[in-house]
């Protein structure tokens, strides 16, 4: 069974009930950018259902979705703006019990619009982890953080 507690989520993983999974929500270091960057791959892919018409509807010679002929890394090059507006672009990487499990984007004015603090822009988790409580546990953190 799923306890949804924000201090202690329990979770059932590999059949095991008594499993704990501890969930961070970080700033991201130069390697963790690599990370959120293939992370941002699989959150474009998930919303391709979403989009008709939009990014997610078309996907390239090479596998790229969303873009025309373009390479994987170039694809995400514009999220590299994240990294060069610190305290207003706030990426961040979310890790279950260690291991990358989705990532969270964070804007602040002028990214957001003027009459709130913090805008969520992007949430993401891998279909790994979820249905676990590794979303839930990672959104009540990013809201103590960002309140």
């Amino acid at each position: 069974m799923l306890r949804r507690n924000a201090d202690d989520v329990e979770t059932r993983i590999d059949g095991n009930p008594e499993t704990k999974m501890q969930i961070e929500v970080c700033n991201p270091n130069m390697i963790d950018r690599a990370v959120i960057k293939n992370l941002f791959v699989f959150y474009r892919y998930d919303l391709m259902p979403y989009i008709p018409g939009g990014i997610g509807s078309k996907m390239n010679a090479w596998g790229v979705l969303g873009v025309d002929e373009t390479s994987h890394e170039a694809s995400v090059d514009d999220l590299d703006i994240w990294w060069n507006k610190p305290d207003v672009l706030i990426p961040m990487l979310i890790r279950a019990d260690g291991f990358p499990a989705g990532l969270v984007m964070v804007a602040r004015p002028p990214h957001a619009h003027h009459s709130v603090d913090y805008r969520l822009q992007d949430f993401f988790i891998l279909n790994r982890w979820r249905r676990q409580g590794a979303g839930f546990k990672a959104i009540v953190e990013l809201f103590r953080q960002y309140p």
